[in-house]
């Protein structure tokens, strides 16, 4: 119990230590790798992690064609069922707005080669319930 207790503390320090510049600094590094493979046709699944209803929730398998989501669970895009869903263009959107808005906390991790983020985290405020909001991707297919 105890090595799993350091490993726990080691993780929040991490998380403390960590400057907002320096995961604006990675995202832009991350985005950059994104952005040089050159993948606008992709699919993927997305888990929305939020206080919303399940619709939103998912898991969601996404197709994107040229930048823009077109299928979602196999039906055409229709955010007003699923709530809006990002592209990793727009996850990146999102990870900039986030982070300008000096969050209370975050989390964010990447994929090793694409540079995508595959694991996203924010609560903005840590008086307020229920506004955290974040998005697991998995197996990222380009197509």
């Amino acid at each position: 119990m105890k090595p799993m207790m350091n490993l726990t503390l080691l993780f929040l320090f991490w998380c403390t230590a960590c400057s907002k510049s320096e995961f604006i600094m990675e995202a832009r590094n991350q985005e950059k790798t994104w952005n040089e493979k050159n993948i606008s046709n992709y699919s993927y699944t997305l888990w929305v992690n939020c206080y919303c209803p399940t619709e939103r929730v998912g898991p969601h398998l996404i197709k994107v064609i040229n930048n823009k989501i077109v299928t979602v669970n196999g039906q055409p895009y229709n955010p007003q069922v699923t709530g809006p869903l990002p592209t990793i263009t727009e996850l990146f959107e999102i990870i900039r707005l986030k982070l300008s808005q000096k969050p209370y906390q975050q989390k964010i991790a990447y994929h090793p080669e694409l540079g995508y983020p595959n694991n996203v985290y924010f609560d903005m405020d840590q008086r307020i319930a229920d506004e955290e909001i974040g998005y697991i991707i998995e197996n990222l297919v380009k197509e």
